[in-house]
């Protein structure tokens, strides 16, 4: 079972997803690319959390050096949500989004199979299902949106 304060505080995390694409539904010109901007922008602060969830865990299971390997790959979260930023800046909104949708994907997955080998606690894998998932789905409505 999800504790409960995880998965409320993670389902709260999921509005501004949504808040944008309603945002962007209503929205004509200069707002709507304001709405898309905020969209693309919120989805890359998401995907930093999540790598620094895996920064912060090496370094408190490490007490000593950290692995150079898990520090590398806990960045690229980060970085794949730069990237979409900076796609969306150059006008490749579709490019971003689909980035973002790929990048959720991939952490979601990198985090399921560490929550069943033992890395992160069983319900983590599940609360991170249910996340991602609702990060992807926001992230195609935003594509939809802008067929």
């Amino acid at each position: 079972m999800i504790p409960s304060p995880a998965l409320w505080i993670g389902l709260a995390g999921l509005i501004p997803f949504y808040a944008a694409v309603i945002w962007r539904m209503f929205a004509e010109g200069p707002d709507a690319n304001s709405a898309e901007m905020s969209f693309t922008l919120y989805a890359a602060v998401i995907l930093s959390f999540l790598g620094g969830t895996r920064w912060g865990r090496e370094v408190a299971q490490s007490m000593g050096v950290p692995r150079t390997r898990e520090l590398s790959l806990s960045i690229l979260p980060a970085l794949g949500g730069w990237l979409a930023a900076a796609a969306h800046l150059g006008g490749y909104q579709q490019i971003a989004w689909a980035g973002l949708i790929l990048a959720f994907a991939l952490a979601f997955f990198w985090d399921w199979r560490g929550s069943r080998e033992g890395v992160w606690p069983e319900w983590y894998g599940r609360l991170r299902l249910i996340l991602s998932f609702g990060a992807v789905l926001s992230a195609a409505v935003m594509i939809i949106l802008n067929a």
